[in-house]
């Protein structure tokens, strides 16, 4: 239900080109390394299933929404550990989330 309602209040906005490929690039990058991340900093179940992994939808919206929801955990993450290294990693990860910041599949 949230994601459906989230998908309605943010419809692909067409003076925003966003890069399909950079959202892709994204979305499989994080969803690849969020596996252990999650087991280790016992991340919500929500962010990551293992049946999730190879899974990609189709919309760019619906990416969108993924990375926007995989952010916020490791944005609340950062917030919440007392390890400086730890706190950086989730605020670099959560970087990786952020598809407004540029993009990173040019690198």
């Amino acid at each position: 239900m949230e994601r459906n309602e989230w998908l309605m209040n943010h419809p692909d906005d067409p003076e925003k080109a966003y890069d399909p490929d950079d959202i892709d690039f994204r979305l499989r990058t994080i969803k690849q390394m969020t596996g252990a991340v999650a087991k280790e900093q016992k991340l919500s179940k929500d962010v990551y299933l293992d049946h999730d992994k190879s899974w990609m939808p189709e919309s760019i919206n619906h990416k969108k929404y993924d990375l926007r929801q995989i952010r916020s955990c490791f944005v609340q993450q950062a917030k919440t550990v007392k390890d400086a290294t730890l706190t950086k990693f989730n605020e670099n990860m959560a970087f990786l989330c952020d598809y407004d910041a540029g993009n990173l599949s040019q690198l």
